[in-house]
């Protein structure tokens, strides 16, 4: 979705980083730093994070693509997002589970 009022970004470079595993190990207590986070950008407008790293969410691919799918569902026509059914959404992501 193209939203008009946005400038087209300007890329300043590109870095790739190879981790050895999938899924990253979290310090303890990172929780209170991903509620901050997390704070921080739902006040940004037209802004959401999203998929296994934006949610920390490390489920499969699957379940990123339900993800995708969901908040696609809560986007409204003139592309704001209804920030309730975002939220009960994400709370359904909790359900998820990983199979390997």
């Amino acid at each position: 979705m193209r939203r008009n009022d946005l400038p087209p970004p300007a890329v300043s470079g590109v870095r790739v980083i190879r981790l050895p595993s999938v899924y990253p190990v979290y310090a303890r207590g990172f929780g209170a730093s991903l509620a901050a986070v997390d704070a921080w950008v739902e006040g940004l407008p037209g802004v959401t994070t999203l998929g296994r790293a934006g949610l920390f969410a490390h489920d499969n691919t699957h379940h990123a693509l339900v993800m995708g799918q969901a908040f696609a569902r809560c986007l409204r026509p003139d592309a704001t997002i209804d920030a309730a059914a975002w939220q009960a959404e994400r709370d359904s992501f909790r359900g998820h589970v990983v199979e390997d």
